[in-house]
């Protein structure tokens, strides 16, 4: 994704513009009739592709752990600055799952380190302001909805409203799972994944 890692540098951080970023990947890649899948700030983007969908470039999309609109903690946006390490703790906190190994916490959060806090402070306004209630009801496509029971960053009535709206759509709830639900419980999401996939091949 530009502006993480060593991806192509944008000057102005949306959703919208990251969504441009995919579609002209998909479109120089030449790909056709894709299964579209997106964590979080990743589903606003599958989502926004979704409703413009030119020339039926996805077949269906998979949404995990987001929503039609994403409200960010005003907490992130206090320690994302001033106190990053306290940042990466809220993090942790409101993440996962109260048994969730530590390993994997750690895994994760090295990723968020490297990332950085300008990066990521970036990241959390772009789906502050990501507000596509009015429009998803227009969302035709087969679509797989998937929440960690738990998540207390997108919590499950974010895609319990989604369900609702989108007409095409099935809904799993994983239980023992926060918002990093593919790494808590990676075989049954995958399994969720491969089974909506096989419906829709």
């Amino acid at each position: 994704m530009s502006n993480h890692g060593t991806s192509s540098y944008i000057k102005e951080i949306s959703i919208s513009n990251y969504s441009k970023v995919i579609y002209e990947l998909i479109t120089h890649l030449r790909l056709n009739q894709i299964t579209l899948v997106g964590h979080s700030m990743g589903g606003a983007i599958a989502l926004q592709l979704a409703l413009q969908n030119s020339n039926n470039l996805i077949k269906n999309i998979v949404l995990i752990g987001t929503g039609a609109k994403l409200t960010v903690s005003p907490l992130f946006f206090e320690f994302i600055e001033s106190d990053f390490n306290k940042f990466l703790a809220l993090m942790n906190e409101y993440g996962y799952n109260k048994n969730t190994p530590h390993e994997i916490k750690r895994k994760k959060e090295e990723i968020l380190r490297r990332s950085g806090s300008q990066v990521l402070l970036q990241d959390f306004k772009a789906c502050n302001s990501f507000d596509v209630r009015n429009s998803i009801s227009t969302i035709s496509l087969p679509t797989l909805i998937i929440c960690g029971e738990e998540d207390m960053m997108t919590p499950c009535k974010y895609s319990t409203f989604m369900h609702e709206k989108i007409s095409n759509s099935e809904l799993s709830i994983v239980s023992n799972s926060g918002h990093y639900v593919f790494l808590e419980c990676p075989e049954e999401v995958n399994e969720i994944i491969k089974g909506f996939s096989i419906k829709h091949r």
